[in-house]
């Protein structure tokens, strides 16, 4: 009996003995890759993007017009702001209520159970409000803003995961939406009620509720360092409520000037990131949460270029990369053919005079706009401040941040065209050199307007520009005809947009809203015989830009060679040139362009003498004035020493003539020009500027 007994106590001795070896070997065997992985999945690093750093934008000196600088955010985690939104606080009573445990109590006494579990957190989150405000010399309603804003946008990217989640488990099709007001309208349309919608968003986990957020930008280095002292090591939970992220700020030295060329750029409010591991090709170049882009103007022109690629890595504790590394690629720089000092000058000249208005400089021989000056402006380093925002973007105005008036609004040219009209009738062998037309009213041969006539009596193509006589050039458009004259007109680029840029990028609208102009009635395809008259006087029909105005007057300057003007040196704009007229006719042109400056009966005249800018040997200016609803001169300036320089120049002061007001200003333009060597050293004192 003892020995039968022994025998089975061994055999099953044996048997656990088996199991174990087999278990053993298994775990070894089959389990051994899993408990290894996971051993060194212990001693991986978090993989980690490497952020590029945005390119600069650079005038045509290389003067930083738009750079990175390093600054200074205070951020705060999501787990302390949160307790400052209405909707985190209806999540956790309805997760309360739906407990069977909580079954049967009321809503007083959820309050209590809320209030146990999170009123001491609230109560030192209101502590470290407070004393964010000494510290940084912020109000709290500021800090409250920023709380706000952040919380919406957390939700809101909540509310995207919930409706995908939402639709997959309800076997929905799930459809993507354009914007965030479209999304949510679409979510209440799947889940009408409120309550169970607001649930779904809260019960969403997302990655950004893990994470410190930016509550105040670019905080003072001190003030980084007194907030860096106190909360380094605070925490409240797990986390740490309060701490200091170093960043690269977009600065533009120059403030205001300039500003509706280079734009912005604002923050993106949803990230675009697939969530693989590794990061897909198109995770490079998406979007996180919270990255800048280009809003508008040459930062949203030139965004992908601007932006750069940003890298990855993947390592293992001991720094040695696990997945091959992919290096970031830094932006790279823009160029522009702006002289900032020039910019600046030719914009405190307009500030000096309360004018609102623009002004385009071109130098001839390249196409290079140096100067393209829009006033009023605001300073780009302020512009997201609440109360310049809400100032710029007007909602009944959307487009008033982006208005260039040098490119972007329609002015009628009135007798600035006058030079061009010339132009083309000299080219189409309807007008000749020396032939006299006859102004007088009696000879007025066409009804309605236009009616003013001055009787200048017989005048040759020289004088009609010198005294401006509108008679003169509804005879010549008479003789051009309605469609010759608007193929005239497109020729020389009246009637689309003329600025060339690199290949690849173009003008969006929303980049530049660079205007077309028109040559039209808005009803017809075809100008008729009375719009064709009010066309060749710069009226009616006919409208543009400053820069057409501008580049009119480079066209002449280059005795008849159209060349698209353009505002990027780097990279290389496409330009395109294209000879409109012979150098004969261009210089009969050029003949009246100089009388209207300088004969004693020039409409400019009285600007320019006596105290000219430069003796004739030096410098010689040639120019046109005209009076719409505003006041214009567009002139080129031609130096011995090869310089020449075109302007075209807008004052929006109703009932100014050009003669009294655009001609005196574009007098000091040309003065700064000087100064800045575009063309010879003035000999007379203009006004004093600082171009250090």
């Amino acid at each position: 009996m003892f020995h039968r007994r022994l025998i089975v106590l061994i055999l099953l001795l044996v048997l656990v003995m088996s199991v174990l070896v087999s278990r053993l070997a298994w775990l070894q065997i089959m389990q051994g890759q899993k408990y290894l992985d996971t051993t060194l999945d212990s001693f991986k690093l978090p993989a980690q993007w490497i952020d590029t750093v945005r390119g600069s934008i650079l005038d045509c000196n290389n003067r930083g017009l738009a750079v990175m600088e390093a600054s200074f955010d205070l951020c705060l985690h999501y787990e302390l702001t949160r307790l400052y939104d209405e909707r985190f606080w209806e999540y956790q009573h309805e997760c309360l209520r739906r407990l069977k445990k909580h079954e049967g109590k009321t809503e007083d006494q959820l309050k209590e159970i809320l209030e146990e579990k999170y009123g001491e957190s609230r109560r030192e989150a209101d502590k470290i409000l407070a004393d964010l405000t000494d510290l940084c010399n912020v109000d709290l309603k500021s800090f409250h803003q920023s709380i706000h804003q952040l919380n919406n946008k957390i939700n809101d990217l909540k509310m995207v995961r919930a409706r995908r989640v939402y639709c997959n488990k309800n076997d929905m099709k799930y459809i993507s939406m354009p914007g965030i007001e479209s999304i949510r309208q679409d979510f209440k349309r799947l889940v009408p009620d409120d309550i169970e919608r607001a649930y779904l968003i809260g019960k969403e986990k997302i990655m950004e509720m893990n994470q410190e957020h930016t509550v105040l930008n670019s905080v003072s280095k001190d003030v980084a360092l007194r907030v860096e002292e106190v909360y380094s090591l605070s925490k409240v939970g797990s986390i740490q409520p309060v701490s200091i992220q170093p960043v690269k700020k977009r600065v533009y030295p120059y403030g205001d000037v300039a500003c509706h060329l280079l734009g912005q750029v604002g923050p993106s409010s949803v990230s675009e990131l697939s969530g693989s591991h590794p990061p897909a090709e198109k995770d490079f170049q998406a979007y996180h949460l919270s990255d800048r882009k280009g809003d508008w103007g040459i930062e949203k022109m030139f965004e992908p270029m601007l932006r750069g690629r940003r890298g990855w890595e993947y390592k293992d504790i001991q720094g040695n990369h696990i997945i091959e590394p992919v290096a970031r690629e830094l932006g790279k720089d823009v160029i522009l053919t702006i002289d900032i000092e020039l910019q600046k000058a030719i914009q405190e000249l307009f500030e000096a005079e309360n004018y609102i208005g623009a002004a385009v400089v071109i130098d001839v021989p390249t196409g290079y706009v140096r100067s393209m000056v829009s006033v009023p402006t605001y300073d780009l380093n302020t512009y997201y401040a609440h109360k310049n925002y809400k100032a710029i973007n007007d909602p009944k105005d959307p487009g008033k941040r982006i208005m260039n008036r040098a490119i972007s609004k329609n002015y009628q040219p009135g007798s600035t065209v006058k030079p061009m009209i010339l132009l083309g009738a000299l080219s189409m062998g309807v007008a000749h050199s020396g032939e006299s037309i006859e102004c007088h009213a009696r000879l007025k041969d066409w009804r309605g307007y236009p009616k003013e006539i001055k009787n200048h009596g017989l005048l040759d193509e020289v004088a009609a520009l010198r005294e401006s006589c509108n008679f003169y050039f509804i005879k010549l458009s008479q003789r051009m005809g309605p469609k010759r004259l608007s193929a005239w007109l497109d020729n020389i680029g009246r009637g689309r947009k003329i600025l060339a840029w690199p290949m690849l990028f173009k003008d969006e609208s929303y980049g530049f809203q660079e205007t077309r102009g028109n040559l039209k009635p808005v009803r017809s395809q075809v100008m008729s015989v009375p719009e064709s008259r009010f066309s060749s006087i710069g009226r009616g029909a006919l409208d543009g830009s400053i820069l057409h105005v501008a580049n009119d007057a480079a066209t002449i300057a280059r005795n008849g060679v159209f060349m698209s003007p353009t505002i990027v040196k780097y990279p290389d704009p496409q330009q395109k040139t294209v000879r409109v007229a012979s150098v004969r006719q261009a210089r009969t042109v050029v003949k009246g362009m100089y009388e209207v400056v300088n004969h004693v009966r020039g409409t400019a005249h009285k600007a320019f003498y006596p105290d000219v800018l430069w003796e004739p040997e030096e410098a010689v200016i040639y120019g046109k004035t005209g009076s719409t609803d505003y006041a214009l001169f567009s002139c080129f300036v031609k130096a011995a020493d090869g310089k020449c320089i075109a302007l075209g120049l807008l004052v929006e002061q109703k009932d100014a003539g050009g003669g009294e007001v655009a001609a005196p200003m574009a007098r000091k333009i040309l003065a700064l020009c000087g100064d800045l060597g575009y063309l010879p050293e003035p000999n007379v004192y203009i006004t004093e500027f600082n171009f250090n």
